[in-house]
């Protein structure tokens, strides 16, 4: 073979591999392009996983229906419906009668039904639930009964507040209410109701009770006469009306007949007799007529029994006759044997007349004593005792106080007159008295000791009345003592030449015990007290926590130069006196020594006291001074 030749078949060789390759590369190629545009449709259809819905599909085109992707915050699988997204229960697509080969478990999420849609239950769809669009419905469309069972109770409840509208209680009782209020409760013997029971018919029965408190039986019927009964109570037995209820009336065995027919009331007792009857006028006693809302009538000429008798029990046996209206129309009030149209009886008889106009004034009258003594009370309110002299007695007639014709008071006069216009007297070795008394708080009193000529001042001291001041009869005003020579208490003694207060105590320390003490708004400003057992102190506030600012005073002997010290008489009684001050030459230099306007009326003062400082002031100054010359 030439070289040529084996250049020709290599060159034919090497066409015939290309064309076979150039064949299997377009078999490549269409295999990976289907292979793209498979993977394309499937991306097209599953999303893959997502932490919210999306809008497009991953090439950012329209969403395809039926296409899935798996929410990561929900952890559910989501398929489109072509408008929206749905979630696939329990991450399954559950299609129509699939049968379930384990529970299924919603893990939280609901189980929807669109109205109509039921919940079925049994072979042949016996129990459904579901709601048609309007009410919700729980239908037993089967066969047998509808059970609703619960360990503790049922409760069936209004849906916005929780109100119980029905429940039932493990102990047995079953309980209705209306607007949350209990109603009708079921009990071990029948129930129990609160409030109205209307009913278009009743029948009770009881074939246990005894006769005479049995109601065993109600039978309603429907006729129309007065001879035929609507309803009849009847004993355990069936036999033997106790009570009927007519058209035109009621009747209790065969003693109490209502209506007669006429619209009336009536009652009667033994064979029929008629006793008592109520009409549209009123209410009649012993007459079938009555003409007043309330008219008694004794028929009997001679008939001696009361009217009307109002008691009450006493105990013991004994009856108390608080009313009663005789025959012959006496009126007795507490008294059983009235011996005049009104006789009232009793301790402290009284009558009370109010008047409900205006303010609505009330006015009283009680009995009065043995003495005959009439009373009035007028429409004014004015209060009349028809008698010249007025006496006010005890319950055992011993008199207390006389309003005499002139208009004077005596209290405790006993028969004698008096000429003033209010006069307290008591009899010999008693004294009279005048208490005053407010209740929850305390009583004081003024009286005249017993032969005693004063006026004497009390107060209560939780268990009797104790002297607290005195008058005397010779004006003295003693305060804390009865005597004008007291080791204690204070006492003013009046005299047309030596008129003066004095203040006593022979108890306390001997030395700073107040006689008198100066306040102002509450605190001490100033005392007199006692020095040892002979001498006063006269005190002024000094205190050093009262006091700020303080350094040493001034050097005072300006101002004791300035102060003049003058010789003069008095114009009152002419007495001399050799040194003293004028109080308005003294006030330009010490003013707190000074009281008093030279301005005014009153009289200007001096409180020499007050120069004291200044001039202890100054006598130190002096002494510092002669201490420094004599070194």
């Amino acid at each position: 073979m030439t070289v040529e030749t084996e250049v020709a078949a290599l060159t034919t060789a090497v066409n015939s591999l290309t064309s076979t390759v150039n064949v299997s590369k377009a078999t490549l190629d269409a295999a990976a392009a289907e292979a793209v545009d498979a993977y394309d449709s499937f991306d097209d259809r599953y999303l893959g996983v997502k932490n919210s819905a999306p809008a497009n599909d991953n090439d950012g085109g329209a969403l395809l229906t039926g296409a899935l992707y798996f929410n990561s915050t929900s952890n559910t699988m989501f398929v489109f419906t072509g408008s929206a997204w749905a979630a696939v229960a329990n991450n399954n697509i559950i299609n129509p009668n699939v049968a379930l080969t384990q529970d299924l478990a919603t893990n939280g999420n609901d189980v929807k039904f669109g109205d109509n849609d039921k919940a079925t239950f049994g072979a042949g769809d016996d129990l459904q639930i579901y709601h048609d669009g309007s009410h919700s419905q729980i239908k037993d469309a089967g066969t047998g009964n509808l059970y609703i069972k619960a360990t503790s109770g049922v409760l069936i409840q209004d849906n916005d507040t929780g109100t119980n509208r029905i429940t039932t209680s493990a102990a047995g009782p079953v309980y209705v209410y209306h607007a949350g209020d209990q109603k009708l409760a079921t009990t071990s013997t029948g129930i129990d109701v609160t409030g109205t029971a209307t009913m278009d018919g009743l029948t009770a029965s009881n074939t246990t009770q005894n006769d005479a408190l049995g109601i065993a039986q109600v039978v309603n019927t429907t006729a129309d006469d007065v001879s035929s009964s609507t309803m009849t109570v009847k004993n355990h037995s069936g036999t033997g009306q106790f009570m009927e209820w007519r058209t035109f009336g009621m009747r209790i065995g065969s003693r109490i007949i209502t209506n007669n027919g006429v619209g009336d009331v009536a009652f009667t007792h033994g064979n029929d007799v008629e006793k008592m009857r109520l009409t549209a006028t009123g209410l009649g006693i012993g007459t079938s007529s009555p003409s007043a809302l309330a008219d008694i009538y004794d028929s009997a000429s001679s008939s001696s029994n009361d009217l009307l008798h109002v008691r009450d029990y006493l105990g013991g046996g004994a009856d108390k006759t608080r009313l009663i209206v005789k025959n012959g129309g006496n009126v007795g009030i507490g008294t059983s044997s009235p011996s005049s149209l009104l006789h009232a009886s009793g301790v402290g008889a009284t009558f009370t007349l109010q008047d409900t106009r205006g303010i609505g004034n009330t006015h009283t009258l009680r009995s009065s004593g043995t003495n005959g003594e009439s009373l009035q009370l007028d429409s004014a309110q004015d209060f009349y005792l028809n008698a010249d002299t007025q006496i006010f007695r005890s319950a055992s007639e011993v008199e207390r106080m006389r309003i005499d014709s002139s208009g004077n008071v005596g209290i405790g006069l006993a028969g004698k007159t008096s000429s003033t216009i209010l006069k307290i007297e008591n009899a010999s070795g008693y004294a009279p008295t005048l208490v005053l008394n407010q209740s929850g708080i305390g009583a004081a009193s003024i009286a005249v000791p017993a032969s005693e000529n004063a006026l004497q001042f009390n107060y209560f001291n939780g268990s009797s009345l104790t002297e607290s001041m005195r008058i005397d009869g010779s004006g003295n005003l003693l305060v804390g003592t009865s005597s004008t020579n007291p080791t204690s208490g204070f006492r003013f003694l009046p005299s047309a030449g030596n008129s003066y207060a004095e203040i006593s105590h022979d108890v306390g320390s001997p030395s700073g015990t107040s006689f008198a003490i100066f306040r102002y708004n509450q605190g001490v400003i100033g005392s007199i007290g006692q020095n040892g057992t002979s001498q006063v102190l006269y005190n002024t506030s000094s205190d050093e926590r009262l006091k700020e600012n303080i350094t040493d005073a001034d050097d005072a002997g300006s101002k004791i130069d300035a102060i003049q010290v003058r010789k003069f008489d008095w114009k009152a009684d002419g007495s001399h006196q050799d040194y003293g001050m004028i109080a308005q030459e003294l006030q330009a230099v010490a003013p707190e020594a000074v009281s008093g306007d030279s301005n005014s009326e009153d009289m200007m003062g001096v409180d020499y006291s007050k120069l004291v400082p200044m001039l202890i002031k100054e006598i130190q100054s002096l002494r510092n001074r002669v201490a420094q010359l004599e070194g």
